[in-house]
């Protein structure tokens, strides 16, 4: 795919899927993907088709692990084979077992055997969206870990627009809320994302933001360059290796529009064509894999 139609390819996933985009394929691990804009095709045994909703959101919502499966509504799928390794009536599964399913009111939250409910009261959302809606349009973003459930929820001012986010800690057997951070309005957060070296973070993508967190209740922004834009998603590996996919302005040209940091974030680099970091673009990062196929 040439550079100029990943470009526009990349912006119009974080923004909106209503024009025409020309397919393109790209591999996450060995089971192929065509991507045009408007859905997302799985090339798996059987085949599997995510739509790509107005803004950018994806649905079912498709997330890899760092198990080496796609995770897509109700599906999971082996990246190595393209197999199904399992099907639910979940909404969502999720990475550690997790399995979320709307209901009316609330939310079943499955894992290791246990079920429990969530109610919109717990999670702090309002009124106005049902609880497939909250989740469609990504007012309700949930991150499974190893130790439990993070969720980012948006709440809505007078005017419908978002004026405060909540990350609230969940334990994933007994819906038990234990913590409910009020994180004010630092940016348009559009990604909760989590890695078992990296710990937690949240990409912001109106103000270039990125913020981390190693347990979930403290948040540190994270100092970007000068003239980064064009933020739409990130991944932590650990305290060192960052990667951004997002534009540096730089004297090359960059087909990848992806921005690396091999130190905690003091330098930061863009990616060149034939860049030998691009075989190091962390498996589990969705739009890291769609970015590394790009042709000048």
């Amino acid at each position: 795919m040439r550079g100029a139609a990943f470009l526009l390819a990349g912006l119009l996933l974080a923004q909106t899927a209503a024009a025409d985009v020309t397919p393109f394929d790209y591999q996450l691990g060995a089971t192929q993907v065509t991507e045009d804009g408007q859905q997302i095709l799985i090339h798996a045994a059987p085949p599997l088709t995510i739509a790509i909703l107005p803004g950018g959101h994806n649905w079912p919502l498709l997330s890899l692990g760092e198990d080496g499966r796609i995770y897509a509504g109700g599906k999971v799928l082996d990246a190595a084979t393209g197999q199904l390794l399992k099907q639910s009536d979940a909404t969502l599964l999720l990475a550690h077992g997790v399995e979320v399913t709307a209901l009316s009111g609330g939310y079943r939250v499955r894992r290791e055997g246990r079920e429990c409910h969530l109610t919109l009261a717990q999670l702090r959302l309002g009124p106005g969206k049902t609880v497939l809606q909250n989740l469609q349009d990504g007012n309700l973003m949930l991150t499974a870990s190893e130790n439990g459930l993070l969720a980012l929820v948006t709440q809505f001012g007078a005017q419908g627009r978002a004026d405060n986010y909540r990350i609230e800690s969940i334990d994933a057997r007994t819906c038990k809320v234990t913590l409910g951070k009020n994180l004010g309005n630092p940016d348009l957060l559009i990604e909760l994302g989590h890695s078992a070296k990296g710990g937690w973070w949240l990409t912001g993508s109106i103000e270039q933001t990125l913020l981390r967190s190693s347990d979930g209740q403290q948040w540190q922004p994270l100092k970007l360059p000068e003239g980064l834009s064009s933020l739409i998603s990130s991944y932590v590996v650990d305290k060192d290796e960052i990667w951004l996919a997002a534009i540096l302005p730089d004297d090359m040209p960059s087909p990848y529009l992806l921005v690396y940091s091999g130190d905690g974030g003091r330098h930061w680099r863009t990616l060149l064509q034939d860049d030998p970091l691009l075989a190091k673009v962390p498996a589990p990062w969705l739009e890291g894999q769609k970015r590394r196929i790009a042709q000048p």
